[in-house]
């Protein structure tokens, strides 16, 4: 028999009270997309178990899981019982090891909470150990790959609803010429470009931390074509304007998604299939890939990437054949068999 359906919105309070506690307890803040992955995670918890008792789900809901989920659960919900029971059904289901170790950390962190303030008298994700990530190297375009894009961005119909072929050719230049983050591509101000010689971006990245990057003419000046096209519609943009936005009235920025959205147009376009993960983010592996065939060192490339951890970088060298070939030919024993060969 269905069990009765929660009288109040118990759960929904207390999960918007641990979210503004986390906002304002941690060091570097709460991103709005963590936020937005936490409310999706718990709340697909919370449909789940409210599904299997058999409690009604709401008349009406937004595309997608809300916090109106949390409402159908209170928190003696939070169970090991429910707990298994919904992993088990996303294993059935075929879900990735990375989505359910997202969706147990989430779970984990609302639990603590919840028994650090006596809410629940144990923590149900205590027996779960987190999902090992698959391993697998990141996808990088081929130089024939990346044309194809490019072609596809610049044919692409100046009437679309979201394609803007000089606004397109301007970011697939800085993504794949700058190696940025998407992240830090829709932050990007126009006076973040220094026109100056050598030209250079500064970039925002994960920390907020600033880094100035290498920009080649040939970038510059695609950018310039986009504001220029800009500035003819809109008047002189400021300093601080952004300068990638959305094809939409008010000039909106981009946000990750929506650039992903676009990307995907891009890809699909050229007839290569978009990767599962954040399609902006190909163009990143792309530009790695690319410092490293034309004889970049990893030290170089840790700078440019931003990554923190050296470590992170080196993953690039398993993808480079080409890098690791011109670092093996610059060994002495090469050059003193080179040497040999043309006496």
């Amino acid at each position: 028999m269905p069990s009765a359906p929660p009288t109040t919105n118990e759960v929904a309070d207390l999960f918007d009270r641990w979210i503004v506690e986390k906002r304002a307890r941690s060091s570097r803040g709460l991103s709005n997309r963590s936020e937005a992955g936490y409310r999706t995670d718990i709340g697909t918890f919370a449909r789940r178990v409210a599904d299997a008792h058999g409690r009604p789900a709401p008349e009406s809901v937004e595309k997608g899981v809300t916090l109106v989920h949390l409402s159908r659960v209170t928190v003696a919900d939070f169970t090991e019982d429910n707990l298994l029971r919904v992993m088990s059904d996303l294993v059935a289901e075929g879900y990735r090891n990375a989505s359910r170790a997202r969706m147990l950390s989430a779970l984990r962190g609302f639990c603590g909470w919840l028994v650090q303030n006596h809410y629940l008298d144990r923590d149900p994700t205590l027996g779960f150990e987190t999902p090992t990530k698959e391993k697998g190297l990141p996808v990088a375009l081929t130089s024939d790959e990346l044309d194809r894009v490019l072609q596809a961005v610049t044919r692409s119909v100046a009437r679309s609803r979201v394609l803007w072929p000089t606004r397109d050719v301007a970011m697939l230049a800085v993504l794949a010429g700058c190696g940025v983050r998407a992240s830090e591509l829709i932050g990007i101000r126009v006076g973040d470009f220094g026109w100056e010689d050598p030209p250079r971006l500064r970039v925002t990245g994960k920390g907020n931390k600033t880094r100035s990057l290498p920009v080649s003419t040939e970038v510059l000046h695609v950018v310039d074509e986009y504001l220029t096209e800009r500035e003819a519609a809109e008047g002189p943009l400021r300093a601080d304007a952004t300068v990638f936005v959305r094809r939409t009235k008010g000039a909106k920025p981009f946000t990750v998604s929506s650039l992903d959205y676009v990307v995907e147009q891009w890809l699909r376009s050229a007839g290569i299939a978009p990767p599962d993960q954040e399609k902006a983010h190909l163009f990143r592996h792309t530009y790695a890939v690319g410092v490293l065939d034309n004889g970049g060192t990893i030290a170089e490339l840790q700078a440019l990437m931003g990554h923190e951890s050296i470590a992170t970088t080196s993953i690039y060298l398993r993808m480079s054949a080409d890098g690791l070939h011109h670092t093996a030919a610059a060994t002495p024993m090469h050059r003193l068999l080179t040497s040999r060969s043309e006496r």
